[in-house]
């Protein structure tokens, strides 16, 4: 029973893989890393179909239940699971601020220190009379 979930998940992670369309920029690492994933994920059915594969453990089968929903939840793209989340990032930088030492912001020439307030949009030429309506 354990060989048949074990296959089913690893059929899962290899068909979500492999249906995946690239649509941004290409990266070698993120491409090297999916496909040793798609690999080892087949090679897990393949053993399971021939009968050369031994009985995986809970914790074996719990492993890989867990990388299949993170898959399926990052739509099959491996960089989302490789990346940190921008969101916890921006948390923290926001408790920093509130609980703990401050962290200085850091401007675009690449200095620390005192906030600069960002100029004001141009808005048109200005009247400095109001226009009413005359009755």
């Amino acid at each position: 029973m354990m060989l048949i979930i074990n296959a089913i998940i690893c059929s899962l992670i290899v068909l979500r893989l492999a249906l995946f369309v690239r649509t941004g920029r290409h990266r070698i690492f993120i491409s090297i890393c999916a496909y040793l994933i798609t690999v080892a994920a087949g090679i897990e059915v393949i053993l399971t179909v021939y009968g050369v594969a031994t009985a995986p453990s809970y914790a074996e089968i719990f492993l890989k239940a867990t990388l299949c929903i993170a898959i399926f939840q990052a739509r099959g793209n491996v960089a989302h699971l490789l990346q940190p989340n921008s969101r916890l990032v921006t948390s923290v930088k926001e408790q920093n601020g509130k609980f703990g030492q401050s962290i200085p912001p850091r401007h675009q020439d690449g200095r620390c220190g005192k906030a600069i307030p960002p100029r004001p949009k141009y808005l048109g030429p200005t009247t400095s009379k109001l226009k009413t309506k005359h009755r």
